[in-house]
């Protein structure tokens, strides 16, 4: 990060005041917090400008596909911090990137601190004296990864999942604190995110096996009514078979809202879902870590380039998503064992296909998720399939 010219130090002229002047290069992930980095003393009734620039720039991965794009950003956030004897207050501000942060605090007690123009890499700050006393103005610098522990230390936590909803802030820091007690109970973070899928299925057991109830009910209802729809469409036309048909219907008790019912299950994984792909995206400790065929977890999981970029799918030859489509199908076809229904082709391959075009280069982390969770679904379905046996 620079302020204002080309050096990483700060000097302000005698005209303006200053009475003291420290001034130190900064260091590639340092920070120091006994000591302020910079500091001037001043007693002056006029504003200063300051002007910070970072030399972080959006993570690039040019062949990962639609997946690694949603990832590709490069934003700013601004953090009051409380002086509450914890903390010397102040105000942290700076730019991240998918691993990356780079911040600047500045304790300015007697000082407003006011962001005049902020982009996407320069930001303009003005400091306007409280009083025309002698004050002092401390910086602190922070570059490094955005490592979970350590910006929390620094009064820098909040950037993590900068300017979420508060409860869906809440739910993917829950999810995190899970994902890493998880780690620490089996050494492995591909482990952790299995076990994970593991115990969000065990958690909504009960809600899955209404919402498997109910899809049992949709595919016997529907089976059991089209040879009578059928028959009506033959006899009757027009009014005769609309009202025809909403008696048939009432007689039949048909449930239509039945296959939405069946859909609890996946309603209520979707938010999960979509918490821990915010999750994954901000854990930096996930970068180059290994599982089984998977090089980096935070990545698609690439098997082997493909030699060419293709259009959304990026150019990479991704196992995962194939798994997760094929556990999809069998899920699927398990679900209508328990019923003399047939499973349509569009029921038992459109879910599958779905999800396979949308998850196909989305982090590898994710994408074992999902297929883990389909997997326990489909040993869940195959038990209670047996023991009603």
């Amino acid at each position: 990060m620079k302020l204002t010219g080309e050096s990483c130090h700060v000097s302000w002229s005698e005209a303006r005041g200053i009475q003291e002047i420290r001034s130190a290069q900064f260091e590639a992930s340092s920070y120091d917090s006994d000591v302020d980095v910079i500091r001037g003393s001043c007693e002056v009734t006029e504003t200063l400008d300051l002007t910070f620039s970072t030399g972080l720039s959006p993570f690039v991965d040019e062949l990962g596909g639609y997946g690694s794009d949603l990832y590709e950003q490069l934003s700013f956030f601004e953090i009051p911090l409380a002086d509450d004897g914890a903390s010397d207050g102040g105000v942290w501000f700076g730019w991240q990137n998918r691993y990356e942060l780079e911040a600047v605090k500045i304790v300015a007690p007697d000082w407003e601190v006011v962001i005049d123009e902020a982009s996407e890499n320069q930001v303009r700050l003005k400091l306007i004296p409280g009083s025309p006393s002698a004050s002092q103005v401390a910086l602190h610098r922070y570059s490094g990864l955005r490592d979970k522990p350590k910006l929390e230390t620094l009064g820098l936590g909040e950037a993590l999942l900068f300017g979420m909803w508060a409860p869906f802030r809440a739910l993917c820091q829950l999810i995190w604190s899970a994902l890493v007690s998880l780690h620490l109970v089996s050494g492995s973070w591909g482990l952790a995110i299995i076990l994970l899928a593991l115990l969000v299925r065990i958690f909504t057991i009960p809600v899955t096996k209404i919402s498997m109830d109910y899809q049992r009910k949709a595919i016997e209802q529907q089976a059991r009514m089209a040879p009578k729809v059928e028959e009506l469409k033959r006899t009757a036309t027009g009014i005769e078979l609309s009202e025809k048909m909403v008696a048939l219907y009432e007689d039949e008790s048909y449930d239509h809202l039945a296959p939405f019912k069946g859909m609890l299950g996946l309603f209520i994984q979707i938010p999960i879902l979509i918490a821990l792909f915010s999750v994954i995206g901000e854990m930096s400790v996930l970068r180059d870590q290994a599982f089984l065929w998977i090089s980096d977890l935070s990545l698609s999981d690439r098997l082997f380039g493909l030699g060419v970029d293709l259009p959304f799918f990026g150019g990479y030859f991704n196992l995962l998503p194939w798994m997760m489509a094929l556990t999809t199908i069998l899920s699927t076809w398990v679900a209508g064992l328990t019923t003399d229904a047939e499973i349509s082709t569009g029921s038992l391959y459109g879910m599958a296909l779905l999800f396979f075009v949308f998850f196909y280069s989305f982090p590898a982390a994710l994408v074992l998720y999902w297929f883990a969770s389909n997997f326990f679904q489909m040993l869940q379905q195959l038990a209670e399939y047996y023991l009603k046996r």
